[in-house]
């Protein structure tokens, strides 16, 4: 499981040679926050299933940015899907989360 989580794409992916040395700078730090931020979401899941909303809740950060890793964490299989429906902040309807066991 760790690979999924450390950076997943190589720098050059992140940016173009002809970029500025700033753009490269942050292109490595996003790698590394992707990075972190799917650490807290399993650390998250590891807790009990939730929804994408109670997982930044717990984690500190936005629905929206959980959204984008969830789905990366999905691919690599690292989680899945519970099949259940749960509310959410915004008292709408979402997916639950679940570490894959």
């Amino acid at each position: 499981m760790s690979h999924v989580l450390e950076h997943d794409l190589p720098l050059w992916a992140a940016c173009r040679r002809t970029d500025p040395v700033t753009s490269r700078i942050a292109a490595g730090k996003a790698g590394r926050l992707r990075a972190d931020h799917k650490r807290k979401i399993v650390e998250a899941l590891k807790i009990s299933p939730a929804g994408s909303s109670l997982i930044a809740e717990r984690v500190g950060l936005v629905a929206h940015q959980v959204g984008k890793r969830l789905g990366e964490l999905e691919r690599a299989g690292v989680i899945e899907t519970t099949g259940r429906r749960v509310m959410s902040a915004s008292n709408s309807l979402e997916r639950e989360w679940r570490v894959r066991g």
